[in-house]
């Protein structure tokens, strides 16, 4: 006999497709489109990562996910790391070719954040399911107080950065490697608060608590709104922020309102597309920057709206299919 899979939450796989869209709309994003660029690449489309993390400690919360089972999403989301840095590498020597020097570090560097677009986040996840399967207490979201020791170290970690970047003789007087690693926004100490957020409103929704529903176009529009603000910052954090969008308090303040919405939207219906894309939106994010990768070099870099959004809706409609064909013949490229 089999084990049957819990029903899938349909509201649930519409966020994921909608977070994808705003994913690959990141990376297709024209240039010099200033207005664009600051209020929805690196405003609304932040939201995306956020989300993804939500949803993922949500299903924690509510499938009451121990150690065991976030112990082998670790093991996955490891060999994913590891397979998708290799497959860059043979995209960039398709492209580029041999490099003149071969050295370890040039190696190691295509299996670190930084060798495709959203590398960082498969790095984000293998960091957060070693944290959560073999340094947290089991099933740590389900208390309140873990929720707010995770929002702390974000917070925490948000204003160093404004320490550092509005105050470089600080910066200028630390050793050498300390402020990169403290200004790493791949760091655990920013994403755990989402996992441990969604976690226990997982928790709660399965216990019969949340937010009433009535609020959820509220949260939504409250959170889009605020995502989209260009809040002040302190000088030298401007140059800075096209490279660490996600430690912008605007996003960290409209994701919790996300989040809240979170319960009320994951059993509600979706459009059937939306919801197929959120079933396969790991491997439209994947694939997605070969995918553009491949329609830049053909016909150039996107120059307007129009044309992003074209690429866009190009690598999306390839990305669902080859993943769908991975799932059956190369599974060890899918979760």
């Amino acid at each position: 006999m089999t084990r049957e899979r819990p029903p899938r939450l349909p509201g649930l796989d519409a966020v994921k497709g909608v977070g994808i869209l705003l994913v690959v709309l990141i990376h297709a994003a024209p240039e010099a489109r200033e207005g664009y660029d600051r209020h929805f690449v690196n405003g609304v489309a932040r939201l995306a990562v956020p989300a993804f993390l939500l949803v993922t400690g949500f299903l924690s919360g509510i499938k009451q996910s121990g150690p065991d089972k976030l112990a082998g999403y670790f093991r996955t989301f490891l060999r994913l790391h590891l397979v998708y840095g290799l497959f860059y590498w043979g995209v960039s020597l398709l492209r580029n070719g041999l490099p003149d020097s071969l050295t370890a570090k040039s190696v190691v560097l295509h299996f670190g954040v930084a060798s495709y677009a959203g590398q960082f986040y498969l790095a984000i996840l293998v960091q957060l399911f070693l944290v959560a399967a073999f340094l947290l207490p089991a099933r740590f979201w389900e208390r309140g107080s873990a929720v707010l020791l995770a929002a702390a170290a974000a917070v925490a970690g948000i204003g160093w950065l404004y320490l550092l970047f509005g105050l470089p003789d600080l910066a200028a007087g630390l050793p050498d490697p300390l402020p990169v690693l403290l200004g790493f926004q791949s760091g655990i100490w920013l994403w755990l608060y989402y996992f441990a957020l969604g976690g226990w409103l997982g928790h709660r929704a399965r216990t019969g608590g949340g937010v009433a529903p009535a609020w959820t176009p509220l949260l939504l529009g409250a959170a889009l709104l605020l995502a989209a603000l260009d809040l002040p910052t302190l000088p030298g954090w401007e140059e800075d922020l096209a490279l660490r969008p996600y430690t912008r308090p605007s996003i960290l303040l409209a994701s919790t309102l996300l989040a809240f919405a979170l319960p009320a939207l994951a059993r509600r219906d979706a459009p059937g597309p939306l919801r197929r894309l959120g079933v396969e939106s790991f491997g439209v994010f994947v694939l997605n920057p070969a995918l553009l990768l491949a329609l830049s070099d053909l016909l150039g870099r996107p120059a307007t709206l129009g044309s992003s959004w074209l690429y866009v809706a190009a690598a999306v409609a390839a990305a669902v299919p080859l993943t769908r064909l991975a799932r059956r013949w190369l599974p060890f490229m899918v979760p």
